[in-house]
């Protein structure tokens, strides 16, 4: 069984994989940020080639954070699948008691009838 690889464990080498999206989703954010405050500034001064250029700049920024985006709804599905099968996605194995269940947007355990989670109060 030590060849074998289990579903759990594909899943979560395929979110350590996707661990850059949230660095892409930052850095996308600030240079966007950064960009669109030297476009309002070269828009106040009349400077339109340069204008031009921090309009590129703002959509490179907006490539990263799409980038971002997209890897971090794909890591968590990815932690969703993990606590449908009954582990948190920062746990290696647990149990959860039969009136329990893990939230799918922080992994923490629950109560199974309730609707918002009591730690990050998102809805489940």
């Amino acid at each position: 069984m030590p060849d074998e690889i289990t579903a759990e464990s594909r899943i979560r080498q395929e979110i350590e994989r996707r661990k850059d999206a949230f660095t892409y989703l930052a850095l996308g954010i600030c240079i966007m940020v950064v960009a669109l405050i030297f476009l309002a500034i070269f828009a106040w001064s009349g400077d339109i080639p340069t204008m031009a250029g921090s309009f590129v700049v703002v959509l490179l920024g907006l490539f990263l954070y799409n980038k971002g985006h997209q890897g971090r709804v794909q890591v968590r599905a990815l932690e969703y699948q993990l606590s449908a099968m009954g582990k948190a996605p920062g746990q290696a194995s647990a149990s959860v008691p039969p009136s329990t269940k893990f939230c799918k947007h922080c992994g923490k355990v629950v109560a199974k009838d309730s609707s918002f989670c009591e730690h990050c109060g998102r809805g489940l």
